[in-house]
């Protein structure tokens, strides 16, 4: 017993010691150890094309879901992030980038992350993804189990963790007649049902400019 109380109270004093210094604690870390050269922060407006959603019964969670829609902006900021993680000049860069734009123009793509218990395009997936223009509904081409890229890691902004699995899912661009599905004005709805349950992701369609990053090719220079 009194070995107990003799840690506990060694325990609480450290501690109490440690939240005490812990400023000290890192200033030593980072003046003996060398840190690196950070980078900013990925380029925020990326943040409007990503939507998460946790669904209940009662206490139980039944779906967790992040959604990104590789639009024109985030396809942009992906290119940017690829060049100076591959140290691509500034024709490579343009030329991945309109590699990654055509793309838009056939496809529209959304990566969804899942927990992994709750797969997704299998015939017994307890859900089901469909997207949703103008009160018209599309399915989807292609639901993919993919390994995600560490750009869109990073872009995804700390939502992937080692617990979900990532998915590619693909609906054509275009109607039968030609016409873009995607629509000024009319934002694009990822709608997930289950036998139970249904809700919508919503994403904007009128996009804002790419960010001016500090990491592009063209003006090197990723220091802060």
């Amino acid at each position: 017993m009194k070995h107990f109380l003799l840690r506990s109270v060694l325990s609480v004093g450290m501690l109490i010691f440690l939240s005490g210094c812990g400023g000290k604690v890192i200033d030593w870390t980072m003046s003996h150890f060398d840190q690196g050269d950070p980078v900013k922060e990925c380029a925020v407006c990326v943040k409007p094309y990503i939507q998460t959603v946790r669904i209940y019964d009662q206490f139980t969670l039944t779906g967790a879901f992040t959604a990104m829609w590789l639009a024109n902006t985030v396809r942009t900021e992906y290119a940017k992030l690829y060049a100076f993680m591959h140290g691509k000049n500034h024709a490579e860069e343009k030329a991945f980038l309109r590699r990654q734009l055509a793309e838009n123009e056939h496809f529209i793509v959304f990566y969804v992350l899942s927990a992994d218990e709750m797969k997704l395009g299998e015939p017994d997936s307890p859900w089901s993804l469909f997207l949703k223009v103008r009160g018209e509904m599309y399915l989807p081409i292609e639901v993919k189990m993919i390994d995600l890229d560490q750009e869109y890691e990073q872009l995804f902004n700390g939502e992937f963790n080692k617990f979900q699995t990532a998915y590619r899912v693909k609906f054509n661009a275009k109607n039968d007649d030609g016409t873009n599905i995607v629509a000024v004005h009319s934002p694009l709805v990822l709608e997930f049902r289950s036998l139970c349950k249904k809700f919508e992701m919503c994403f904007p369609v009128a996009s804002c400019d790419p960010c001016e990053m500090p990491w592009t090719n063209q003006d090197f220079n990723p220091l802060l």
